[in-house]
């Protein structure tokens, strides 16, 4: 389902993830959406102005998991 969701973006777009991410999600990003030309930043979730900072135009997915690690 991750990697089907990932397919819907494009190169060039933005994800805002947090940094305590499940190991597969991370990985997922960090391999796959990274090598489609996307970037992935990781902030820590617990400060909301931490994903007020991250944010950019080209933001297209903020991905939140709960539980987290």
């Amino acid at each position: 389902a991750q990697t089907a969701i990932i397919s819907t973006l494009k190169t060039g777009d933005v994800i805002i993830t947090g940094d305590d991410v499940y190991g597969g999600t991370n990985r997922l990003f960090r391999n796959l959406a990274v090598n489609m030309g996307m970037e992935v930043i990781f902030v820590d979730m617990t400060d909301v102005s931490n994903l007020e900072k991250a944010m950019k135009d080209n933001v297209k997915l903020v991905w939140l998991e709960t539980p987290t690690n």
